[in-house]
């Protein structure tokens, strides 16, 4: 694999330049610990992981080179297949980044499959998750590390028929009484052998590496299937886009139970040779962290980040002044839509390139990035990555192609290539996996321009994306419904400027009902079972919008939200002689879109204010001035 500074992919024409290659004449690795092997063998006293503890600027940074990385990826690897008695490991884990997550993500994958499970989710959903993975190994924090995780930790592993549960870290208490086998991983990895991996070759190919949740949270979850090859491919291939070497050190703050941080952050860098910095277990849900990221940016020379929009807005907020950045060569942001007012003004607060890119799991992860090298189009997702086709197309409602959509014209966005997962663990659920000649349905409607640039102004689907975390909204409108006062619940995301969203519901009361907002509110906080989907607030409406066909009308309610919450910050900035007229539309090119009416003999100097406060807001803002006269 080329380690050299490439030639950065610009345009459509670097692509289909490097496409002239065929994808197996490229010589990857066949799979993710070959990825690492051949990456130690180029330079083992490199860095391969810079672990801050707590992610704070004051840490004493344990450091891991490619070859100390490798004796201790061949123990955890040789112990995950001792436990599964010489056959196929299939391991879970729960853990925060820690670099001992990195060990267990890459030394499963190598003798076996890989499930990193988000421990905030509730008890009965990482149940199910362990138990569809066919997981009876699990990984857990100790704890010092996860105390609410810990409570919950023997409850998780009886419903899940856990027979190992390996601990990792400190621990105030004893091991909890379970019926699975209790070890201490460090330990247990210590007795194994270092040099190689035991009782035959490390997994590759074609072969399932890893496992990954998703399609919101309730009933039985949605485990899209990663092999070996897409996740050696697409991280090559972010490596390649973004001309990566391994003079680079990654910012690793997003968590490890997602593509993003997996893939386009840690097997990227490694498909580099590059260096990855944890940033703290939590990364950015330790908020504590923004406050001292270019501290952290500056001391540890890193050059490339991967972040969420919420927390590109957050950066703003804190102060760049005095720190060198010299280092820097980029903010990648996904996960969500960046508004391009942010996209600017981030790239503005830090001088340099904010990289937007999208995916989705079921691609393994990146599809599309805005070329570092290239034009890059605030508010747009880019161009496809080499070796894969994008296109926009008109579905009918059974969700069939009827026909492929003219540059400009809205549509579903459509994925093809090797990336593309190999399908859902559950075979029922592939059923509509793919479309027309092996498409892949993103579920995002947008558009494509005539430069092959991918605009995205909205989601077929319902999810609520949370800090890129997805909630379904059944998982609070089937406890709302319960109650004996509601008739009708519908839950939507309202805007966030942190969060990207955040859960609302709107309800419709029985005749006669005397329940208020407050109390079906606490009515939530009892009954919704998993924390991230608690709504903020509850709206009682006279009657709920409704569709042409009867429908509840989930966009109407989208705009009801959004204009609340645009209000809502206005009044927050004192500006007593300005008055304000707000509305919102679904724009087939620009998506949600909220129009304000500013009036008052000062309305244009209040205007910069304005857009200011909203700017972070992950919708279309539009701002009229019209002076009172």
């Amino acid at each position: 694999m080329e380690l050299t500074r490439t030639r950065p992919v610009g345009s459509l024409a670097d692509i289909s330049a490097l496409e002239q290659i065929p994808l197996q004449q490229q010589m990857l690795p066949r799979g993710t610990y070959e990825m690492v092997i051949a990456a130690a063998q180029r330079a083992s006293d490199r860095p391969l992981v810079i672990n801050l503890p707590n992610g704070r600027i004051a840490d004493t940074p344990q450091v891991l080179s490619y070859g100390e990385f490798v004796l201790r990826l061949n123990q955890a690897a040789n112990l995950f297949r001792r436990l599964a008695g010489g056959g196929q490991a299939r391991v879970s884990h729960l853990l925060p980044n820690l670099p001992e997550t990195l060990l267990t993500v890459l030394g499963a994958s190598a003798v076996g499959v890989v499930n990193g499970i988000n421990s905030a989710l509730a008890t009965e959903h990482i149940a199910a998750i362990l138990r569809v993975s066919g997981s009876d190994i699990l990984v857990a924090p100790g704890d010092v590390v996860d105390p609410d995780l810990w409570t919950r930790l023997p409850a998780i592993c009886d419903a899940a028929a856990i027979r190992v549960l390996l601990l990792v870290g400190p621990r105030r208490h004893p091991a909890p009484q379970i019926a699975a086998r209790v070890l201490a991983f460090d330990t247990a990895c210590a007795a194994e052998r270092a040099d190689a991996i035991c009782g035959g070759p490390p997994a590759g190919g074609e072969e399932i590496a890893a496992l990954f949740h998703t399609g919101g949270t309730t009933g039985v979850p949605k485990l899209a299937r990663h092999t070996h090859r897409n996740q050696v491919l697409n991280a090559w291939l972010c490596q390649r886009v973004t001309a990566a070497t391994a003079d680079d050190i990654y910012c690793l703050a997003l968590p490890l139970f997602h593509v993003n941080a997996v893939v386009a952050t840690t097997l990227s860098a490694i498909s580099a040779g590059a260096s990855v910095l944890i940033a703290g277990p939590r990364g950015f849900r330790a908020r504590e962290l923004a406050a001292e990221f270019w501290s952290i940016v500056e001391r540890h020379g890193v050059t490339i980040a991967n972040l969420v929009p919420t927390v590109l807005a957050t950066l703003i907020e804190q102060p760049i002044t005095g720190h060198d950045l010299s280092r820097l060569r980029l903010l990648g942001s996904g996960g969500a839509a960046l508004s391009p007012a942010l996209h600017r003004a981030i790239e503005l607060h830090a001088g340099v390139p904010v990289v937007e890119g999208y995916g989705l799991t079921e691609a393994t992860c990146a599809v599309a990035i805005n070329p570092p090298a290239g034009e890059r189009r605030a508010g747009s997702i880019g161009l496809r990555l080499p070796y894969h086709e994008l296109k926009i197309a008109r579905l009918d409602a059974c969700g069939r192609i009827l026909a492929d959509c003219a540059s400009g014209e809205p549509g579903t966005l459509l994925v093809r290539g090797p990336c593309v997962t190999p399908g859902y663990v559950e075979a029922e659920k592939n059923r509509e996996l793919l479309i027309g000649d092996g498409w892949l349905n993103t579920g995002d409607l947008g558009h494509q321009d005539a430069d092959g640039y991918v605009w995205l102004s909205g989601r077929a689907k319902d999810l609520i994306i949370r800090g890129g975390h997805n909630i379904d909204p059944q998982l609070i409108e089937e406890p709302l419904a319960a109650h004996p006062d509601v008739l009708l619940a519908a839950a939507v995301g309202k805007p966030d400027a942190y969060a990207g969203e955040r859960p609302t519901v709107f309800v419709v009361l029985r005749e006669g009902a005397t329940s208020d907002s407050e109390a079906l509110l606490a009515w939530c906080r009892t009954h919704v079972t998993e924390r991230a989907a608690v709504p903020d607030e509850v709206t009682i409406l006279p009657q709920m919008p409704t569709t042409a066909v009867g429908k509840t009308d989930k966009l109407a309610l989208r705009r009801i939200a959004a204009v609340t919450v645009v209000e809502l910050r206005l009044r927050t900035l004192g500006l007593d002689a300005i008055q304000f007229a707000c509305s919102a539309r679904h724009d087939s090119l620009l998506g949600l879109t909220v129009h304000l009416r500013v009036t008052g003999a000062t309305a244009d100097l209040a205007a910069p204010t304005i857009r200011s406060a909203l700017q972070a807001l992950p919708v279309t803002l539009q701002v009229e001035v019209a002076l009172a006269g």
